[in-house]
């Protein structure tokens, strides 16, 4: 009869056993999907993802108001070279920014040559990398028109651009 009876008991045992690891299992999948979902739901995560978002996009962009806006489309000129120049035409000046990420970020590496109402641009760039090497290069002309102050040119380095402003002068002929 004892070990009938310790039979019972172990059964017993181990059954209880089975349904405490059963329900311990259920708890902590029920304690990690609500906190995942309560973290999810919670709109001040959101606004942290949202605020590192717009800092990143800040940081990418911080020579865009060198870029005329949108709104403005119709009284600006826009063209895109290969995704290297974009060239800007506004009521006061021709501007060109260059991308100099596949350049080293070197403006020596971009060559600017200009003649009576015209310019290029040029630039070459090897970059050597584990395994390859990469050769970047690229020549662009632009006639301006009579008005271009070629002489009042100015170029500077902002970020990874390169921005040539050229103005133009209203009393020129």
């Amino acid at each position: 009869m004892n070990e009938e009876h310790n039979k019972k008991h172990c059964f017993w045992k181990y059954l209880g056993l089975f349904f405490a690891t059963l329900v311990g299992a259920f708890l902590a999948v029920y304690f990690v999907t609500d906190l995942a979902i309560s973290r999810m739901m919670d709109p001040m995560v959101a606004m942290h993802r949202m605020d590192r978002e717009f800092e990143k996009m800040n940081k990418d962009m911080m020579f865009v108001k060198e870029i005329p806006p949108h709104h403005m489309e119709g009284k600006w000129r826009h063209h895109k070279h290969h995704n290297t120049i974009d060239f800007f035409r506004t009521p006061d000046e021709y501007k060109f920014i260059i991308d100099l990420k596949p350049f080293n970020n070197n403006p020596d590496n971009i060559k600017i040559t200009t003649n009576d109402s015209s310019i290029t641009l040029s630039g070459e760039a090897t970059v050597d990398k584990k395994h390859s090497e990469t050769f970047t290069s690229f020549s662009q002309t632009y006639s301006l028109d009579k008005d271009a102050n070629l002489e009042k040119m100015t170029k500077r380095k902002v970020d990874n651009k390169y921005i040539i402003t050229i103005p133009l002068d209203d009393d020129k002929d």
